[in-house]
């Protein structure tokens, strides 16, 4: 979802720019715009952790968990490229140290991405 910017522009009769008007009328657009990108989160989100419900206790390498993710996803040929990188992105938007992330990622043998939860703190 795009929001085109100049469909939205209010003009006075003068021709100068309302922009009290402009932002009332963008407004509704831009709240529709957050909650979409607010759903896809939890929808990527809600599939990510469903791939770790499957396999406790696994770390898997990235691509298995996209690929594992996209199937509880309702991913289409024409979506598979958007949502391969969306999940990507919630994985290391999500990753660091236990406590203040959801997912652990290391490289290299043994490797991969875990979730913190599933990980015990030996």
């Amino acid at each position: 979802m795009q929001i085109n910017i100049t469909d939205s522009v209010v003009r006075h009769s003068d021709g100068s720019l309302d922009l009290e008007a402009t932002l009332e009328a963008l407004s509704p657009k831009v709240v529709a715009l957050v909650e979409k990108l607010d759903c896809d989160t939890l929808d990527i989100a809600q599939a990510v952790h469903a791939v770790f419900d499957m396999f406790k206790g696994s770390r898997m390498n990235t691509n298995a968990v996209v690929s594992f993710a996209l199937q509880h996803l309702s991913v289409t040929p024409e979506s598979a490229g958007e949502l391969t990188a969306k999940v990507q992105e919630f994985i290391k938007m999500n990753s660091g140290e236990r406590g203040s992330s959801l997912f652990s990622t290391k490289r290299g043998r043994s490797g991969g991405v875990a979730r913190w939860d599933d990980v015990s703190e030996d």
